[in-house]
């Protein structure tokens, strides 16, 4: 599957490959890995940093509403949210201000929402109050 040619919405694109790895169909694994990979492919082919926050945003919207949905309780799975968490975080500062507040009220909704134990929700608190 090509990830960007002329026509095609290639945020809409990475988006989909995103959800498919990190919010399998039923009764298939989640693929952590693969859902990484994307985000190296878009730096690699596009680097724009307003789509790759998008990404990021996204991609932590996703894995938490999986977790949230399913309950499902792996520690791999949160330690990659976490690292995705950060990696927005870390982001905010090479975006527009517009987009900058609307990722801050995106990842606001994740940390709030995101009550799965294991000290998820704490750890994005502490990234959340770290210095970026």
């Amino acid at each position: 599957m090509r990830a960007f040619s002329p026509g095609t919405d290639s945020l809409a694109v990475y988006k989909k490959r995103i959800h498919d790895a990190l919010f399998p169909e039923w009764n298939k694994p989640a693929r952590v890995a693969e859902a990484t990979k994307v985000l190296v492919e878009y730096r690699k082919a596009i680097d724009e940093p307003g789509g790759l926050l998008e990404l990021h945003v996204f991609w932590c919207e996703t894995a938490s509403g999986f977790v949230m949905e399913f309950g499902y309780a792996d520690e791999s799975y949160f330690d990659a949210l976490l690292r995705q968490f950060e990696a927005a975080l870390s982001a905010l500062g090479s975006v527009s201000e517009a987009v900058r507040q609307s990722a801050i009220f995106r990842l606001t909704g994740i940390r709030d929402r995101t009550e799965v134990g294991y000290g998820v929700q704490d750890d994005m608190g502490c990234y959340w109050n770290a210095p970026v």
